[in-house]
């Protein structure tokens, strides 16, 4: 799949209470992509991690998003 695809937006949230966001992100991306003005590089890393299943208001799935978070504005 990834090696087929130039972006794969996904939820943050767990429930999916960010789709909006998300989907308006893979938006904006596909209009940098057909511009020319962005050109994604895909990779895959497969981690050893297994993360609860629980909400993402929780720990440990908290501490992550918020990493992740803080890590959007640099991609987008």
């Amino acid at each position: 799949m990834v090696k087929e695809s130039d972006v794969l937006p996904g939820n943050i949230d767990s429930p999916h209470t960010d789709s909006y966001e998300r989907w308006s992100e893979a938006i904006n991306l596909t209009v940098k992509m057909i511009k020319g003005e962005v050109k994604p590089d895909m990779n895959f890393t497969k981690m050893p991690l297994l993360i609860p299943i629980s909400t993402s208001y929780s720990s440990p799935i908290k501490e992550s998003t918020s990493g992740v978070r803080s890590g959007e504005n640099m991609l987008i």
